[in-house]
């Protein structure tokens, strides 16, 4: 995304957008909870969107939604429905080792920085999850879109 659309969807999904607490990555065993909110009919998650079907040839979404994360919010080891997931990170950079999103293939863990405007694409039943920030105070942001 260009540099002050980012930043504007970093304040936007920050301090526009309601989110709840109590979304948890294993719905069975939650060891951790973090913030939620369902972002498929906001006007500017729609903006990103058409950007994402233009760019990757991608027709449909299945949800749409952006996790919130504080220091001591780690995300569990889990799957996500559907065939694909594409997740921005929005909010600024951590520093390195905060904020780490890990996926899991057959013989090893992948570690992915925390950098802002970074877009991972991933094959939705690889183990997963997105450790939350070290930093107190400091929020990690991600939108996520899944495709059917």
């Amino acid at each position: 995304m260009d540099e002050d659309f980012i930043r504007y969807l970093n304040n936007h999904y920050l301090f526009n957008i309601p989110h709840r607490y109590g979304q948890a990555s294993e719905r069975k065993q939650p060891t951790s909870r973090f913030y939620y909110a369902d972002v498929r009919q906001d006007p500017v998650t729609n903006f990103v969107t058409y950007k994402l079907f233009k760019k990757f040839g991608v027709t449909t979404f299945k949800r749409i939604y952006m996790n919130l994360q504080f220091s001591g919010m780690d995300g569990d080891w889990h799957a996500d429905d559907g065939e694909s997931t594409y997740m921005l990170m929005v909010t600024p950079t951590l520093k390195q080792g905060s904020g780490i999103f890990e996926i899991k293939d057959k013989k090893q863990t992948h570690s992915v920085s925390f950098e802002q405007n970074k877009l991972v694409v991933f094959q939705a039943k690889a183990q997963h999850r997105g450790l939350a920030p070290l930093e107190p105070g400091l929020p990690r942001l991600t939108l996520v879109f899944k495709t059917t």
